[in-house]
C-alpha cells in the first residue's frame, strides 16, 4: 500500500477524549441533589424467561439460591481427596482429609519415629503417627503403610515407593499412565 503525502493521521490521544457530557435540567425544573451522572440502578421488569419459575435451590441438598456445582454445602459433603505420585518419595504419607477420614473410621495409628530427608536435602527425625490400611486398586488388595506427619496442615497425600514396590506398579511418565508389572500394556 502507498504511503499518501497528503493524508494525515490522528494521534492515539485524540481517539481518548471522553464524550462530553450533556447537561440537562432534571424533571421538575430544579437542580437541587442532581447528579449528571448515570443512575446505577435499573429497574427489573419482568422478563418471560423466568416468571413462574420456582426460585433457584441445589437439587443436591435443597440449600436455596445455589445450582448443585456452586453449593457450599454439597462441595464439602463431595470434597475427595486425590493422591500425588511423586517417584523421589521413599514412604507413603496421608494428606489432612484421608488422615481424618480413617480416623473417622476408626483405623487405630501407632507413633513411629522416622529419619527422613525433606526436598530442601535437610535431614529430621520426628515422630509420625502410622498405620497399615488396605488400598484396593483394580481388584487387587494392597496392604500400605500410611505415615501422618503431626505437624503438616493441607498437605496432599503422597505415594510413596513403599507404595509403588508393593503394588508392582510402573508408571509410564511420558504416557502419563501406569499398570501392574504382571500385565504390561
Amino acid at each position: 500500500m502507498k504511503n499518501n503525502p497528503n493524508q494525515t493521521f490522528k494521534k492515539k490521544e485524540e481517539f481518548r477524549k471522553p464524550f462530553p457530557i450533556k447537561k440537562s435540567p432534571p424533571v421538575g425544573g430544579s437542580y437541587d441533589n442532581y447528579s449528571p451522572g448515570p443512575s446505577r440502578t435499573v429497574p427489573k421488569f419482568p422478563c418471560s424467561r423466568t416468571e413462574g419459575r420456582k426460585p433457584i435451590q441445589c437439587y443436591g441438598c435443597g440449600t436455596p439460591g445455589f445450582i448443585k456445582s456452586r453449593c457450599p454445602t454439597c462441595k464439602r459433603a463431595n470434597e475427595k481427596e486425590t493422591a500425588v505420585n511423586f517417584t523421589g518419595a521413599s514412604h507413603t504419607i496421608a494428606g489432612e482429609k484421608l488422615f481424618k477420614f480413617l480416623q473417622e473410621h476408626d483405623i487405630i495409628f501407632a507413633n513411629k519415629i522416622i529419619s527422613f530427608m525433606m526436598a530442601d536435602g535437610i535431614r529430621q527425625t520426628i515422630t509420625a503417627l502410622s498405620a497399615v490400611v488396605n488400598l484396593y486398586i483394580e481388584g487387587k488388595v494392597i496392604p500400605t503403610e500410611f505415615l501422618v506427619l503431626p505437624e503438616a496442615k493441607g498437605n496432599k497425600t503422597l505415594l510413596g515407593r513403599d507404595f509403588l514396590n508393593a503394588a508392582g506398579i510402573v508408571l509410564d511418565v511420558q504416557g502419563g499412565k501406569w499398570y501392574f508389572s504382571e500385565n504390561p500394556r
